[in-house]
């Protein structure tokens, strides 16, 4: 039976909303994407300075490559059709008070690595990932590509079989804990959990797939920067049908009887079969005419911890600085000094962990790229 087209809006054209609205506009829809600023990509995206710099807003860390692999084979193409993939190695640079490590490509020279710094730590290791594995590949071909309307999607055997090796009640801290003893090896375990906008101590275990999807498949980066991979989604999204709305405000959804019926676009109302917000869930909210048909009332946000973003500097360099990597983190300082002044005691850390992000702009060298210039041999960091 033929579906019948709606029009349907997608608020945000970062990569959920992209991703929404290629798949909406292959099923025949009738797609348009509404975004704030005046280019693709949301906090993706990207901007450049009169004198040449190109900068990448966003995310630095291509990790989990097969998840958007598998995006674009939804649509009959490849990462490859679009922009070239690197493996970075090494992956990145941890710098300690009186150190420095490199995290290198090879899953057997991390190994190493490890057993290096703390003695059979590299069969701990194994063992680790073994199980950060499963709990990735059930996390990623169970989990993520429900839909999530009811519980009941998730009341499988296969689940809950699988529910008792993911060590949900564990908390990421002790978890690794059990595994290694040497303190730069469990930073090096753990930083990866900040970027879910919480502290090792709050984490569940669950979460150490994330260093499978990074350590063992490793770390990339898309030349061109990560905005090639912004284009390469818009260009997926616009050849299946959707179209691109820059420089549009969502000033707000009107409902009637539980239902979106039209956006209030720059200040005019459109009308529309159905809405997707890929926007902030609280924003999209606080956007609907009727706070009833609000999830959650505005005093349930109040009482609750958003996951926190970084302090950025952006800047233009014309030297090369051959001392970092493409990725540099800098551990001077306690990690957990750092993550309780941002969640316990919510300021800004006294003494933060930080992170540099250099490439190259003009050569396309996997240590020191990845992004171009319309200047020769300029350099950014953030």
């Amino acid at each position: 039976m033929e579906t019948k087209q709606k029009k349907i809006a997608v608020i945000g054209s970062g990569f959920s909303g992209m991703s929404a609205a290629a798949y909406a506009a292959k099923d025949g829809h009738e797609v348009h994407i509404f975004e704030k600023h005046d280019s693709p990509g949301g906090r993706a995206r990207q901007f450049t300075t009169p004198q040449g710099y190109v900068f990448d807003m966003g995310p630095s860390w291509y990790w989990m490559h097969d998840i958007i692999e598998n995006f674009f084979n939804d649509f009959g193409y490849q990462t490859s059709d679009f922009f070239k993939l690197v493996a970075l190695d090494p992956q990145f640079e941890i710098i300690f008070k009186n150190e420095k490590l490199l995290l290198p490509k090879s899953y057997d020279d991390i190994r190493t690595l490890f057993e290096k710094l703390e003695k059979g730590s590299g069969k701990k290791l194994d063992k680790f990932m073994r199980s950060a594995k499963f709990k990735y590949e059930t996390g990623m071909g169970e989990f993520v590509n429900k839909p999530c309307n009811s519980w009941m999607e998730f009341a499988s055997a296969k689940i809950a079989k699988s529910a008792l090796k993911l060590d949900l009640l564990t908390n990421f801290r002790k978890y690794t804990g059990k595994y290694f003893s040497d303190p730069r090896l469990k930073a090096l375990m753990e930083f990866p959990v900040i970027f879910l906008g919480a502290s090792p101590k709050e984490i569940p275990a669950l979460y150490s797939l994330m260093n499978y999807g990074g350590y063992v498949l490793g770390t990339h980066y898309p030349m061109g920067g990560f905005y090639s991979l912004v284009l390469a989604m818009k260009s997926v999204a616009e050849l299946n049908g959707a179209t691109f709305h820059f420089n549009s405000n969502i000033d707000r959804i009107n409902v009637r009887g539980n239902k979106a019926y039209s956006l209030n676009v720059n200040g005019e109302d459109q009308l529309f079969d159905a809405v997707i917000a890929s926007s902030d869930y609280h924003h999209s909210e606080t956007l609907l005419s009727d706070d009833n048909c609000r999830n959650y009332k505005e005093s349930f946000w109040q009482n609750k911890t958003f996951a926190p973003s970084c302090l950025i500097y952006y800047i233009g360099i014309k030297k090369r600085i051959p001392t970092l990597k493409h990725h540099t983190l800098f551990f001077e300082n306690d990690l957990d000094g750092h993550t309780a002044d941002i969640y316990e005691k919510k300021q800004w850390p006294e003494k933060p962990v930080s992170e540099t992000l250099h490439w190259l702009c003009s050569i396309p060298s996997p240590q020191t790229m990845l992004t171009q210039s319309s200047t020769p041999s300029r350099r950014i960091s953030w």
